[in-house]
């Protein structure tokens, strides 16, 4: 078969049936500049209802 490449997320999730041709990546969000403030506000909003 063919290689396959996926997220670290996916493969806990593939576990159960993985080949040895299956591999991952781990991946790492990181925000910048005023998004981190953006995201926040937002999920602040969200929490309280708004």
């Amino acid at each position: 078969g063919q290689t396959l490449v996926m997220t670290e997320k996916d493969a806990v999730k593939c576990r159960a049936f993985a080949e040895e041709n299956w591999w991952y990546l781990p991946v790492d969000a990181q925000l910048s500049g005023d998004e981190p403030a953006k995201l926040l506000t937002q999920l602040t909003s969200l929490a309280s209802g708004n």
